[in-house]
């Protein structure tokens, strides 16, 4: 598949990853106190998704050098991008 369509696919998990976290938090956030006790699912989920975000992978560093690639600019970088 084209560069393009690769930084593209890499754009969109990075979108899927944010709105995972988002998703969650609000989920979080209306389980209420019982949501903030140790054995809570939604608190574990919640830290399940936060900790995904911070994986390299879905980091926001990426985006300025993905778009240039989605943009058509020639870019060697992410060297996952081939």
């Amino acid at each position: 598949i084209s560069r393009q369509l690769q930084a593209r696919i890499c754009l969109a998990g990075i979108h899927a990853c944010d709105t995972s976290v988002e998703v969650t938090s609000t989920a979080h956030h209306l389980g209420g106190g019982a949501a903030a006790y140790r054995g809570s699912r939604l608190l574990r989920a919640l830290g399940d998704v936060q900790a995904a975000r911070q994986h390299l992978l879905f980091s926001h560093h990426h985006l300025s050098e993905l778009g240039k690639i989605v943009a058509g600019l020639d870019a060697a970088y992410p060297p996952y991008v081939m």
